[in-house]
């Protein structure tokens, strides 16, 4: 029943989650490292894009099962990537 799944990592070693928090730490301190963006602690980053995602997703499932309108995934993660990136500060505004 359960043949193959070890080669996604489900039955045993690193959990998914922590797995996919290692990747996306990684990525973020490789592009820190080439200067490509700026963080002290490249868990954070990583921990905002996963958890934006989960619950993303897991309000598409909520969503769907009482047919209310959704937001369209590329609108989603084009905005979510921008805003991560670049943040919600306006051009030229001051910081309380």
């Amino acid at each position: 029943l359960f043949e193959g799944l070890d080669h996604y990592g489900v039955m045993e070693g690193e959990p998914p989650p922590l797995r996919t928090l290692r990747v996306l730490t990684a990525y973020f301190e490789l592009e820190a490292s080439r200067g490509c963006i700026a963080t002290p602690e490249p868990e954070v980053p990583a921990r905002m894009l996963a958890g934006a995602l989960f619950q993303y997703a897991a309000f598409e499932v909520m969503l769907r099962a009482r047919n209310a309108p959704s937001l369209d995934a590329a609108v989603f993660i084009r905005q979510m990537v921008d805003t991560l990136l670049h943040g919600m500060r306006v051009k030229g505004g001051e910081h309380p």
